[in-house]
């Protein structure tokens, strides 16, 4: 089983309330929400993630599902009656957090001798790979690290603000595929499992129920 986490936590100034359950001074609403259109997990407006935006690239794609028990969410996708391939699937949202500080991204790399830690997204321009979501790299070859973006992090990437919010996203295992989370300075967020010529094969009317997130 897969797995993928969307958690939230928040600095800054005391809110009164009588929600819960609470993390500091940052009023948590825990569990994700899924629908047709949108997966959604939020805080009480101090920072959270909603993909509103599906995209699975392959041959032979019959539908693309979204479950949810309210407490993970996961894409279910199924090919046709010939069978076919997944190569990436791609969740597009938005991120927020509170605060006025400029946006950074604590992000790791493919490799444990890629660079990993904080880096401001700010002023960057994000360059994007031919299927339509952020381009990433580190992952060609053992001895190799380039292609390492700062928009983008594998397995895990955490983005917020230093006076305010913070928002995780981050992948368990990965099974089926890797996994690459980016956030962008506009607050756009994106998952993306596969990617980089991977293959998933599935004969006919086979599906696959890809990392869940939580």
């Amino acid at each position: 089983m897969l797995g993928l986490t969307v958690l939230a936590a928040c600095g800054g100034k005391d809110r009164d309330t009588d929600a819960s359950p609470q993390v500091g001074p940052c009023t948590m609403q825990v569990g994700h929400q899924a629908t047709e259109d949108s997966v959604s997990v939020q805080t009480a407006a101090c920072g959270g993630v909603i993909f509103d935006s599906f995209e699975v690239f392959g041959e032979g794609i019959d539908s693309h599902v979204l479950f949810s028990d309210g407490e993970m969410a996961l894409p279910k996708v199924r090919v046709g009656a010939a069978g076919g391939h997944i190569t990436a699937v791609h969740w597009k949202g938005r991120w927020w957090s509170e605060g006025g500080a400029a946006p950074v991204l604590w992000r790791q790399g493919y490799q444990s001798w890629s660079a990993s830690g904080v880096f401001p997204l700010e002023g960057l321009s994000v360059e994007y790979d031919p299927l339509g979501f952020p381009a990433f790299g580190g992952d060609d070859g053992v001895t190799e690290v380039s292609g390492e973006t700062p928009w983008s992090s594998w397995w895990m990437g955490m983005a917020g603000r230093s006076d305010g919010g913070v928002v995780a996203v981050g992948a368990l295992s990965s099974l089926w595929s890797k996994v690459v989370i980016s956030f962008e300075p506009d607050g756009t967020a994106h998952a993306v499992w596969g990617g980089h010529d991977q293959r998933i094969e599935l004969g006919p009317n086979e599906d696959v129920f890809l990392d869940p997130i939580w």
